[in-house]
């Protein structure tokens, strides 16, 4: 029987980690003052590195780790060549501990620390405890840990490594040299995977880099294991290959959804939506690709200098300028917002595509009939015959998308008020949108909804809309909770207002003092 021999393949990021703090990308000042302290012999004895993920963090804990305990380091920086350099690369110096936080955070985690510190370093340096994702730790880890770290021994380094700060106990960061990691600038990116290219050969348009660098959002660890999953392609990798293989969708369309929607055109979106769903795309990364254009688009708009707008815009910038004058800043913003609220909501909503559709063709259709209004409330009136009863939801339930017809609610406000001034004055205040089948409204004035339901009010409101638009239409009301504070001088208006509407019908002449 034949024995194979089998090559084992190291994935980049571990075969171009860092082995000394030069090599460390996009942290230059971090490393700068490492380096000084480690030579001048001022190293602490407790460190928090934060930051995203990739930007660098566990590798300067393990170079760290390793130079305050090099036999030859100099100038701040490990040799790589003695004994401990060597066995600390190769995971064997039992001084070095690293733990993972995620699945070791209970006390006992931190109490086995406690018993191990009372020996000295094996080697007589230092022992380092490196502690990654140290934010997972239960509170009672953390209060163990805090135990050790108010009085230390000489020889102990602890190194926290967590991508959220917030959740660590500031008793603990109070006790720590902190380090903030930012995200790596896409330039220094794209110059350490053009080193990294031309050592493992690897044949690949510019273009693809720089998408790459792109796609990494700041760190170095994806752009790598980017470059890993693309780099197994025979010939030469396009930047549409990159995009084939990551799901990533192509700026052109992306672009055209966009401008679909700027210059109102639902056909157009709908054909270019389904185009790129057709080629397999995830909603999810549409929705993020939407973001990611609406964000450039808002940069351009806003920044006059024309250098800082390529540096910050890796997009044809003619391209954006046409439709940067099509669309303020407010509209922008206000798509952001509901479309970053359905990425955010997107593990739990089951049809973000029909979702996608009604925030873009309620967007164009508002656009059209200059309907301002930025929210969508729900709450039902169910039909029964001729008359509508109301009552209160909190989930958003829309049937009817295909028809948006136009509406003039402060006229529709008028003829009511014809008959009742003070449900005018409250309802002309209202917000209102007008999606298929239903008007939303939403008042802050807290006696909204039961001023609708006296007196036959709903019904004759949507006797009114139906003479005005010639079509009967379901209506939700809410009075949000966030404006249920209505100022008291205006509700006692709008009472002072419906008394003296109801005496001068009875021929009353009323005086108020």
């Amino acid at each position: 029987m034949k024995i194979g021999v089998y090559k084992v393949y190291l994935a980049l990021y571990r075969k171009y980690r860092p082995k000394n703090f030069k090599e460390v990308v996009g942290q230059d000042s971090i490393v700068e003052v490492l380096m000084n302290e480690i030579e001048r012999d001022k190293v602490g004895h407790a460190y928090l590195f934060t930051g995203t993920r990739g930007t660098g963090k566990t590798s300067c804990a393990k170079i760290l780790a390793k130079t305050v305990n090099c036999e030859k380091r100099i100038l701040g920086e490990a040799c790589n060549d003695c004994e401990r350099c060597l066995n600390i690369e190769k995971e064997r110096d039992l001084d070095i501990v690293e733990i993972d936080a995620a699945s070791n955070n209970g006390v006992d985690n931190i109490r086995d620390i406690k018993e191990e510190i009372e020996y000295h370093s094996r080697n007589g340096g230092k022992k380092v405890y490196i502690i990654d994702e140290v934010h997972m730790l239960s509170i009672g880890a953390f209060n163990a840990l805090l135990k050790i770290m108010e009085e230390p021994p000489e020889n102990i380094l602890f190194i926290l490594a967590t991508t959220e700060e917030h959740k660590v106990p500031i008793t603990i960061k109070s006790r720590c040299e902190r380090f903030e990691f930012k995200r790596i600038n896409e330039k220094d990116i794209i110059l350490k995977l053009e080193e990294i290219i031309k050592q493992e050969k690897i044949d690949i348009e510019e273009e693809g880099i720089e998408l790459i660098s792109r796609m990494a959002d700041g760190g170095m660890r994806d752009a790598l294991s980017i470059l890993d999953k693309v780099c197994s392609k025979e010939g030469k990798i396009t930047k549409n290959y990159i995009e084939d293989i990551c799901g990533i969708i192509d700026d052109e369309d992306i672009e055209s959804l966009v401008k679909s929607v700027i210059v109102k055109d639902i056909e157009k979106y709908i054909e270019i939506k389904e185009d790129i769903l057709l080629k397999g795309k995830d909603i999810d990364r549409v929705l993020e690709s939407i973001l990611e254009y609406l964000r450039d688009i808002i940069l351009y708009k806003n920044i006059n200098n024309i250098e800082k707008r390529q540096e910050l815009i890796k997009r044809n910038l003619e391209n954006i300028k046409e439709i940067v004058e099509n669309i303020k800043n407010i509209d922008i913003i206000d798509l952001i917002n509901e479309i970053g609220e359905l990425y955010k909501k997107s593990k739990i909503i089951s049809n973000k595509n029909v979702i996608l559709d009604i925030i873009f063709i309620n967007r164009i259709r508002l656009d059209e009939k200059k309907i301002k209004n930025d929210n969508i409330y729900s709450v039902d009136l169910k039909k029964s015959s001729d008359k509508m009863d109301i009552c209160n939801s909190d989930e958003l339930h829309i049937e009817d998308t295909e028809n948006i017809n136009p509406f003039n609610w402060e006229e529709i406000c008028k003829i009511l008020g014809e008959d009742y001034k003070g449900l005018y004055s409250i309802l002309s205040k209202a917000e209102v949108q007008n999606i298929g089948e239903y008007i939303y409204i939403d008042s802050p004035n807290i006696f909204f909804r039961d001023l609708i339901k006296r007196d036959g009010h709903s019904a004759r409101l949507i006797e009114i809309i139906k003479n005005y638009t010639g079509k009967r239409y379901k209506i939700r009301l809410k009075v949000s909770k966030e404006k249920q504070r209505y100022e008291e001088d205006k509700i006692e208006q709008d009472l002072v207002e419906n008394i003296i509407d109801k005496a001068n019908k009875l021929g009353i002449q009323v005086e108020i003092k």
